[in-house]
């Protein structure tokens, strides 16, 4: 069994045997996932795992959300940038990299949406709309949003 897979056979382990209450064991495994996660080319094991650590994120940014609002902000800012950087490589597959782009767009909008809810979230919100957009059109991502008709092609 190699380190990906090993921590891929913790994290299942945790999800079987713990509860809600018990996210922050997941925090060691968040931060200690092996580099193997991050490979350039895609694997089925990878692929299982990155859609695992994103969990593990978005359970902690659920559990912080509303004692640590920005502790819960931040895992959220985890996982968009380690996906950010995983987008901005030329040499990681196609899949990997499309898939990552839409897990931004999806964790934009809950940082919005939870910035929508704090004092003073209005500025930050808009920061991260700036950037968000400038990394996008960067990337060429949905390029011909909203220009191409789909009747005619």
């Amino acid at each position: 069994m190699n380190e990906l897979q090993h921590w891929l056979h913790t994290i299942h382990h945790w999800y079987q045997h713990n509860d809600c209450a018990a996210v922050a064991e997941l925090q060691p495994l968040i931060f200690g996932a092996p580099q193997a996660l991050w490979q350039p080319e895609l694997n089925s094991t990878q692929s299982k795992a990155i859609a695992c650590w994103l969990d593990a994120c978005l359970r902690q940014f659920e559990f912080y959300r509303e004692t640590d609002t920005e502790k819960a902000l931040q895992y959220l800012n985890l996982a968009y940038g380690r996906f950010q950087l995983c987008a901005a490589q030329p040499e990681y597959d196609l899949e990997l990299k499309s898939w990552c782009l839409l897990r931004m767009q999806q964790l934009m909008v809950l940082s919005l949406e939870h910035l929508n809810h704090q004092v003073g979230g209005e500025s930050q919100s808009h920061a991260l709309i700036d950037a968000h957009v400038r990394f996008m059109a960067f990337h060429a991502w949905n390029d011909d949003q909203g220009t191409r008709d789909p009747i005619r092609g």
